[in-house]
């Protein structure tokens, strides 16, 4: 099933709900984290994963450009809107 979906992204095909949830897990991403990063609400990255929405290209290639280059969770800030350093 990996290689299928290493075959299928070597291609530039659609993306498949068990290769995006493989493709969070690897990046150490919940569903709705994806969301965020993604620039999406958390319910249509759970869509994405459970395969009632399809992904779009532009998606696919995001997540597996930052797979091919080793990317992870903890290498991104994830700050919500307004949010500042607490002053000592």
């Amino acid at each position: 099933n990996v290689r299928t979906s290493q075959e299928r992204a070597a291609r530039g095909g659609q993306m498949d709900a068990t290769e995006y949830r493989a493709a969070l897990k690897a990046m150490r991403l919940s569903q709705v984290r994806a969301g965020r990063w993604l620039g999406i609400s958390g319910r249509t990255s759970q869509g994405y994963a459970s395969g009632n929405r399809p992904i779009p290209h532009v998606v696919a290639l995001c997540i597996r450009m930052h797979l091919k280059h080793g990317w992870y969770a903890c290498q991104w800030e994830f700050r919500p809107p307004g949010w500042q350093v607490p002053q000592r």
